[in-house]
């Protein structure tokens, strides 16, 4: 990870004899990138972490604009501001004087350095952005190797000591396996002083916390049996971030490993699921079903685990292309395999849940991604009563799920299994057209809660619908331009503010302005007009719906 300290230390940047004027206890802070500053106003242009260089005539030509140009950095994350003021330059004698001035006015606390002699700022962005690119391609070369570690060890069955031992040998520490009330499960060679927190039956929790242990979850989904667990035996053993960094990593692939591990000891499982699906998919239609293959259904149903119930509810589960991660990270997609382990952890998770409170149900896969689900329900009631108890009971169902990770979409309720089946379908467009949702307002979607969404889901195989596409956006679709159709999106969905457009796409409000200005042009449109940004939202949600339906995954 490049530092203000290392980046100090090139010669690119040695060449402009720097003199750090403030700042230096933030010398370790790391570099996300460089921006070479060409005005004052740097607002939008920046995401955090950047390294800032920039001339005397930017920062410092009076007092107040360099107070001005420090607080806007401070607001802006600025990592450091590196100011090319040459003693060659009398003009630029009291730059330093009035950085520092400056600085102490505004409360600044990163770096600031002065660069006594003229440098080229192009080369010095390229020797830093060289590195830092060398570093995230070093990265993604590890995360490679681990892949391949680990998925090798699955492919070949290996043990769960196996996969605990390989994940101590990469990052040079014991490793333990312990499950969720922290009874050790498996522990690598040379663990003997590791295991004594275990022994002397400590509050592991506090002492992980004292430690800075390094920890990582083994489960799919939100249901977790067991976690890998990196022992340090002192506060200051955690070495340094990138060390910890990749053992996250490390600890990561094994805990998928031993979630594969041990999904391939449920093949008896597999044969139930297999039926269940088949019944599912059996009784899709419900059309021109004679009496006899109806009650041949609905006793198929009962001898499949789903209980006696005044009516069934039809619900399906739709997991997401991509998985949420924290606030910090973006969403990943899904490694092969997982996905599928996530829907059998999530329908094992749901039986677990609905026979501890006596609820009937039948879940199975009905197709990659997703999981049908039949729930029996109790008292019949009426109007919005009927949907409050019908969401209670699935509330009940899916208690300690990661509702982040999927969307829900639920059907009429039936008093024959063999029809409420029949409803899955409807429930899988709902729930494929909620999981386009950027803001979900619901736990469990039907059709009603969809609205234009939902009524542009259903006419999605309309020609007239692809017609009036094609006549509001053709423009921008033959060759599609996403940058283009993205801007778009953003305008409308921002209600036509350009400035928070610009705020949004961290682009300047000029750029924004000209770059509407040739979408008008190429629709042939007026974005101001009401009506015109009504139409485009329509049609851009309908292509959004059609291209869902297209791998609604």
């Amino acid at each position: 990870m490049q530092t203000i300290a290392s980046i100090l230390a090139l010669d690119t940047v040695m060449r402009g004899e720097p003199e750090l004027l403030l700042g230096s206890e933030r010398l370790n802070d790391p570099v996300r990138w460089v921006h070479v500053a060409g005005t004052r106003d740097l607002t939008g242009l920046l995401q955090g972490g950047e390294l800032v260089l920039a001339t005397a005539a930017i920062a410092s030509p009076t007092a107040a604009s360099a107070r001005n140009f420090l607080e806007a950095l401070a607001q802006e994350g600025a990592a450091a501001l590196f100011v090319e003021a040459p003693d060659s330059r009398p003009e630029y004698d009291d730059a330093a004087r009035l950085l520092q001035n400056a600085a102490a006015q505004v409360g600044v606390e990163f770096p600031v350095v002065q660069l006594h002699r003229e440098v080229r700022f192009v080369e010095i962005t390229q020797s830093v952005h060289e590195l830092i690119v060398a570093e995230q391609f070093s990265k993604v070369e590890r995360a490679r190797q681990l892949h391949e570690e680990f998925m090798n060890l699955s492919v070949r069955g290996a043990s769960q000591e196996d996969i605990v031992e390989a994940a101590a040998r990469l990052v040079g520490e014991p490793v333990i396996l312990e499950d969720r009330q922290h009874r050790v499960l498996s522990w690598s060679a040379n663990s003997d002083r590791a295991l004594e927190p275990w022994t002397r039956h400590e509050p592991l929790e506090e002492v992980a916390l004292e430690l800075h242990w390094i920890r990582s979850d083994v489960g799919v989904g939100g249901h977790h049996w067991a976690q890998l667990v990196i022992p340090l035996q002192e506060a200051t053993n955690h070495r340094d971030e990138e060390w910890a960094s990749d053992a996250v990593l490390v600890l990561e692939r094994a805990a998928q490993a031993l979630t594969i591990s041990r999904l391939a000891g449920r093949d008896e499982r597999a044969v139930v699921q297999r039926a269940r699906s088949a019944f599912l998919s059996d009784a899709a239609t419900t059309a021109g079903l004679s009496a006899v293959r109806r009650r041949e259904l609905n006793v198929r149903a009962q001898a499949l685990g789903l209980g006696s119930a005044q009516r069934y509810l039809p619900g399906v589960v739709v997991l997401k292309e991509e998985i949420p991660q924290a606030a910090e990270h973006p969403s990943r997609r899904y490694a092969p395999g997982e996905r599928q382990n996530q829907e059998i952890e999530l329908i094992e998770h749901l039986y677990r849940t609905a026979a501890a409170r006596r609820i009937p149900l039948l879940a199975a896969t009905t197709t990659s991604g997703q999981v049908g689900v039949l729930v029996g329900l109790g008292a019949v009631a009426e109007g919005t009563a009927a949907r409050a108890a019908e969401d209670q009971t699935l509330a009940e169902i899916f208690a300690s799920v990661d509702m982040t990770a999927l969307r829900i979409g639920v059907g009429d309720s039936a008093v024959e299994a063999v029809d409420a089946a029949a409803g899955l379908a409807a429930a899988a467009k709902v729930a494929h057209t909620a999981a386009s949702l950027i803001s979900p307002t619901h736990s469990f979607y039907r059709t009603v809660d969809l609205r234009l969404h939902g009524l542009l889901s259903q006419l999605a195989e309309d020609q007239r619908v692809a017609d009036f596409v094609e006549a509001e956006l053709g423009a921008l679709l033959h060759p599609v331009d996403e940058p283009a159709l993205e801007l778009l999106t953003a305008f409308i969905e921002a209600g036509g503010n350009r400035s928070i457009v610009a705020r949004e796409k961290f682009l300047s409000r000029p750029a924004v302005y000209a770059r509407l200005a040739r979408i008008e042009e190429r629709l042939g449109v007026s974005l101001e007009d009401a009506a015109s940004r009504t139409s485009l939202h329509v049609a851009l949600l309908a292509r959004e719906i059609s291209d869902g339906r297209t791998s609604p995954s």
